[in-house]
């Protein structure tokens, strides 16, 4: 995801739109200044209750692309994709909209987007290629014209039922990322000088995962590339939701802090030859660190009806969400041989409540989250 985006996320609204703000959160870490500037109103230009538009949101520049999981030009729950562009003159208006060329009932086209450049990538964790919900997650390119055209379609090279491969996608350049959430992994995908793209890397979490160059968070962990094109963990945090990161800045929402009040925490790469546990942390090597489950459930009734992704939980229930534990404000549990993280900085909204869930979708672009 980018940043200047407003998300609502997996919320039982029946319709959603977007607000884009021209500035958001300003970051020196030390010191938070909000700014807050409305500047447009997306709606889709055939939108219908339920299609849950704005379920997910990415920007690059001077164009967003907006997921609406639900929308059913090809039956029930098939999904779709907007592209919208920004003019000179700072209005946004739509230039495309994008489905699946094999689009299905059910796929949940559109429950993850990102765009980078003249690239978008669109999740569909519910495709079922390689069985039900095994999922997939397809490529996008703006050729000169401005016209977007499908250029290929990604899956798991260990793809199977239930693995949700496209619950969260990232692209940066000619890096993307997909993780599969039922699988508990994500798979890094890289795109060749003759335009075609192949999986370089399974990292063995999952969740929520986000790509810059050549560093990706998926969850809590840190993996950068090497000069060989290996991707290694090199740091590990004791918070983990959802994730950003641009360059050498990560924003981390732990909507679980506080009561479900939330929060946000921002951090930023350094390099030293300091390995080992941070002395002020006590979890384990290996330990898998606490965070809010990421995909509430839905209510019956507020959206079409779709097979449940999670065979055992009871239909229409909300699945329990622990508070983060002791010790899980953002410190560092572990680092490698040569990164660490600094900051640590804590965002909250100035209104906030209990049960607000800030940090549920984070941004972070530079300066900017």
């Amino acid at each position: 995801m980018m940043s200047g985006s407003c998300v609502s996320r997996r919320r039982k609204i029946p319709g959603i739109c977007l607000l884009v703000f021209s500035l958001m959160f300003f970051l020196p870490l030390e010191a938070l200044t909000v700014t807050l500037t409305e500047g447009s109103k997306l709606t889709a230009s055939d939108r219908a209750a339920y299609d849950w538009f704005g379920s997910s949101v990415s920007i690059s520049g001077s164009m967003a692309v907006v997921g609406s999981q639900h929308d059913d030009d090809s039956g029930a729950s098939s999904g779709s994709a907007y592209v919208f562009e920004r003019s000179s003159d700072g209005a946004w208006s739509q230039t495309a909209k994008l489905t699946a060329s094999d689009a299905a009932a059910y796929d949940w086209f559109g429950s993850s987007v990102s765009i980078s450049g003249s690239m978008a990538v669109v999740g569909s964790q519910h495709d079922d290629d390689s069985g039900a919900s095994s999922g997939s997650a397809y490529v996008f390119e703006r050729s000169s014209d401005g016209a977007w055209s499908q250029t290929a379609k990604l899956t798991a090279s260990d793809a199977a039922a239930y693995g949700r491969f496209g619950y969260e996608v990232s692209i940066s350049g000619n890096i993307a990322v997909a993780s599969a959430q039922g699988a508990g992994a994500a798979y890094v995908f890289e795109r060749s000088s003759d335009g075609t793209w192949s999986e370089v890397s399974r990292l063995a979490v999952g969740g929520s995962a986000s790509v810059s160059e050549n560093r990706i968070i998926v969850g809590a962990y840190v993996f950068e590339r090497s000069s060989d094109g290996t991707w290694s963990e090199v740091s590990r945090l004791t918070v983990g939701g959802s994730v950003s990161v641009s360059e050498n800045r990560i924003i981390v929402g732990a909507a679980g802090d506080d009561n479900l009040a939330g929060s946000a925490y921002i951090y930023e790469f350094s390099h030293r030859a300091d390995p080992g546990l941070n002395p002020e942390s006590d979890q384990e090597p290996g330990t898998e660190p606490q965070h809010p489950d990421p995909d509430p459930g839905e209510e019956p009734g507020t959206e079409p009806q779709h097979p449940d992704p999670d065979p055992g939980e009871e239909p229409g229930t909300e699945p329990q969400r622990p508070d983060p534990g002791p010790g899980e404000e953002g410190t560092v549990a572990r680092v490698s041989e040569t990164v660490t993280l600094t900051g640590g900085s804590k965002l909250t909204a100035s209104d906030r409540a209990d049960g607000d869930w800030f940090g549920w979708s984070v941004s972070v672009s530079g300066t900017r989250a």
